[in-house]
């Protein structure tokens, strides 16, 4: 089930019962596309768990959801540059909106916590 499908079943509710079915059912993904084997589907995958996760972090105020969810773009985002433009640019993306949340929602030293996890990720895709 794609990221959309659950966005859209939802409808605006305020609940995260469909986000955190979305998480699961990425992560279950996961287990058989691997990176190894299929790697721009790996990188698809990551890219809605990504996104399921930044909504699911926004949701909960809860900075680390967000944290994972910008790991998640940025590991897409390496693995498909060379190979997949269209993809790359919507890990770069989805990697700018989660950042632009951390900063707009939390302390800036929660922020600054992720951004320097995931610095030498952030230079690289150029949002750094």
């Amino acid at each position: 089930m794609s990221f959309l499908t659950i966005q859209e079943r939802e409808g605006g509710e305020e609940g995260t019962t469909h986000l955190e079915e979305a998480v699961a059912a990425c992560r279950a993904a996961l287990t058989e596309l691997t990176r190894e084997r299929v790697p721009l589907d790996w990188a698809k995958v990551q890219i809605n768990l990504g996104a399921a996760l930044r909504s699911l972090g926004e949701r909960k105020k809860d900075a680390a959801l967000l944290c994972e969810a910008l790991e998640k773009q940025l590991m897409a985002w390496e693995v498909s540059v060379m190979d997949s433009p269209p993809i790359a640019t919507s890990a770069a993306n989805n990697a700018k909106s989660t950042l632009t949340i951390l900063k707009n929602t939390f302390a800036l030293s929660t922020y600054e916590t992720c951004v320097a996890k995931h610095v030498e990720g952030l230079k690289r895709i150029g949002l750094f």
